[in-house]
Parts: C-alpha cells; sequence; structure tokens
C-alpha cells in the first residue's frame, strides 16, 4: 500500500499568484471544475488558499491576496498518509497542499486520497490534470484496477504499461513494466489467455491487488525506449520486463 503523501497527492498542481484579480481566478476554477486552489509566492511557496466560495462572493477588481484565506494547511510530501490524515481530522481542512523540504509546493492531498490510500486502494485524480511524466516525456494514466472492466482507459496503440502490486498489506512495488504495439489488447490478453512464454510473467499475474498504469507513444520503438528507461530507474527492484510486440 502506499505509505507516504507523495505516493497519493496530485502532482499536477493548479496555484494561483498573490497580484492575479479574483475575476480571472474564478474563471480558472470554473473551467477546471475545482473547488479552490493554493496561492503561492515567487518561489511557490504556499501564502494562502483561495476558495470557488472566496471567489463568488469577492468584489470584481479584487485581487487573490485580498480575498485568501492564509495560512494554508500544509504536509511535507514526505510525510505518511497517517499524518496527513491527523491533519485533516483536527483541522477539518478537506484538502493539505503537499511541500517539499523547502517549503515549496509540489501537489495537493484531498480526503479522499487519503482514505484510498488507507485501505490500499489506488489514487485517482480528475482527467483535467493528466499526470505528465518529465523523465519519460508521457502523460500517464491513474493506477487502475486490473480487471477486464478498468482497462478500457488503456490507450488502444502503441504505448507501455506498469503492473503494480499493492494492497493493505504491502507497500506499492512495481513488478512488471512492457512495451507493445496496443496497450489495451495486451492488457485483455494477460487477463483471459494463459501466459505460458515467460515464467516471471505468469509469477506477476498470481500476485494479489494488481493495478496498471499505461501511456501512449508514438510507435512501438519509442515504447520500447520508454520501457528500457523506466527499468533503468527501478534498477535492482528486481523488476521483470518484456520488450513487446
Amino acid at each position: 500500500m502506499a505509505i507516504l503523501v507523495e505516493e497519493i497527492m496530485n502532482r499536477e498542481l493548479f496555484s494561483l499568484g498573490p497580484e492575479e484579480a479574483v475575476d480571472d481566478a474564478l474563471a480558472y476554477l470554473l473551467s477546471l471544475d475545482i473547488s479552490g486552489a493554493p496561492v503561492v509566492d515567487s518561489d511557490r511557496r504556499p501564502i494562502g488558499m483561495l476558495s470557488f466560495r472566496d471567489a463568488v462572493e469577492a468584489d470584481s477588481g479584487r485581487r487573490v491576496d485580498a480575498q485568501m484565506n492564509s495560512p494554508v494547511m500544509t504536509v511535507r510530501s514526505s510525510a505518511s498518509i497517517d499524518e496527513a490524515g491527523r491533519l485533516m481530522a483536527e483541522s477539518g481542512y478537506h484538502r493539505l497542499v503537499a511541500t517539499d523540504d523547502g517549503g515549496r509546493a509540489v501537489g495537493i492531498v484531498s480526503a479522499l486520497d487519503v482514505v484510498r490510500g488507507l485501505l490500499g486502494l489506488p489514487a485517482t485524480h480528475p482527467s483535467q490534470f493528466p499526470h505528465y511524466d518529465a523523465d519519460t516525456g508521457l502523460v500517464w494514466s491513474d493506477d487502475v484496477p486490473f480487471v477486464a472492466e478498468r482497462i478500457e482507459v488503456a490507450p488502444d496503440g502503441p504505448g507501455v504499461f506498469v503492473l503494480i502490486q499493492g494492497g493493505s498489506e504491502v507497500r506499492d512495488r512495481a513488478v512488471w513494466v512492457e512495451a507493445t504495439s496496443n496497450v489495451f489488447q495486451r492488457l485483455l490478453d494477460l487477463l483471459t489467455l494463459p501466459q505460458t512464454a515467460s515464467y516471471a510473467l505468469s509469477r506477476a499475474l498470481e500476485l494479489p491487488n494488481l493495478c496498471f498504469r499505461a501511456a501512449r507513444t508514438g510507435d512501438l520503438n519509442h515504447a520500447r525506449r520508454v520501457a528500457d528507461q523506466l527499468l533503468r530507474r527501478a534498477h535492482g527492484l528486481g523488476l521483470a520486463h518484456s520488450a513487446g510486440a
């Protein structure tokens, strides 16, 4: 299961500047369908929070720093999920701004994220905030339970997927990474057809509480390069791999 806030938080953080107009901020909140956003200074340190209600109630022309609530409740991204839950319970806040060791905002964690983390369920976030990974240059899906009913989120074309074991008794760990010419079809095959070509893959598929994340690539060669990159990143963790076809 996830242990730390950084494992469940939404890293695609939308934030506001203190000098911005509340009218503009309200338009942003409406377009993203979110209930509020942290306000950060020039060093990305959180200095307040502007809720949708704050923005609606503001006079036209008012600045964000004149309407925001301050101070803002934060939690270190390296803190435990238990600690985040305790802060929420004690403060009554439904969302916390996650910060790095330098106090800079790096994510947002919601009460629902915490509940899912404590139950060993994968954290999911709104589709308006795609999971862009700068190292691979790809946009990844949320972690999704590896069952036939959920693989519709997988790309119907070339890409990469990672199988992840989680649950309430173990920490999340990647157990298989694969490049393939059609991610959706490959995942469907793994769920419905016997897998005898790879002993390591067969063992991985027998593990309980499997989830997957997936990303589309331009072609199979690109997918293979990304898969190799992920393997190098996970060197020493015993992660299995197939180049795919």
